[in-house]
């Protein structure tokens, strides 16, 4: 009798310690995909503070030149009036080659080198014109002077921003967490890859083993208003 109620004893305590064991595990994986959870949305909330960051507005004009054997530097009557275009901008020819101009007034001047069809960017990231040297040829919108085309306005990728991120974030990384509104539990880092390949990155601390890393293609605007591909990579831990 007292072997059997040994033995019936030890049967109950190993399935109360089996029982245990099957509730660590499930809330021990449970956590585990919980974090990983919170994880991935920090990643993706994160990527997306970084474009944000990295954004900027560019707006662009097209021109035609209706003149009838214009003279090579022209002066576009209210151009900045009829385009909303602020006084930092890039006009390039439509091959793509940069032209020399400047701001008078409300009128653009261009040394238009021969072109008839040029496009003017404008962004607070890029820098002030050069500006034109000499008398300009008035041409006022029309026909027979100049005709605007396509207007466009929209959210663009800047390398001169992602630059200046990288700069924050050697700078002060703790104050640009704050900025972001990045949870104060998680570290996170950045890569910017160029489209020759050419690659920069931020330098790494305290990495954990729980490492969540995303890619961003992505189309930049270089300080000449050239649009070139690349990618940011994010991660957190």
């Amino acid at each position: 009798m007292s072997n059997k109620k040994g033995s019936h004893v030890g049967f109950v305590i190993s399935f109360v310690m089996f029982i245990i064991f099957l509730v660590f595990m499930y809330v021990l994986l449970s956590s585990r995909i919980d974090f990983g959870k919170e994880k991935a949305n920090s990643l993706n909330y994160v990527k997306a503070e970084i474009v944000k960051k990295v954004s900027e507005n560019l707006t662009s004009a097209s021109i035609a030149i209706g003149q009838q054997n214009p003279q090579n530097c022209v002066q576009l009557v209210d151009f900045f009036l009829k385009t909303g275009l602020g006084n930092k901008f890039v006009v390039k020819s439509d091959p793509g080659t940069i032209l020399q101009a400047g701001r008078t007034g409300n009128d653009l001047t261009v040394m238009r080198n021969s072109s008839l069809f040029f496009t003017a960017y404008s962004s607070n990231e890029f820098g002030p014109p050069a500006g034109t040297s000499g008398s300009c040829q008035p041409l006022n919108e029309g026909s027979n002077g100049y005709i605007l085309g396509i207007d466009r306005d929209s959210t663009e990728i800047f390398e001169s921003k992602i630059l200046r991120l990288f700069e924050n974030y050697s700078q002060n990384y703790e104050a640009l967490k704050i900025n972001m509104k990045i949870n104060p539990g998680d570290e996170f880092g950045f890569a910017f890859t160029y489209s020759n390949g050419t690659a920069i990155k931020t330098p790494v601390k305290n990495l954990t083993v729980n490492v969540y890393a995303g890619r961003e293609d992505v189309q930049y605007i270089k300080t000449d208003a050239a649009r070139e591909p690349g990618f940011i990579d994010t991660i957190i831990w």
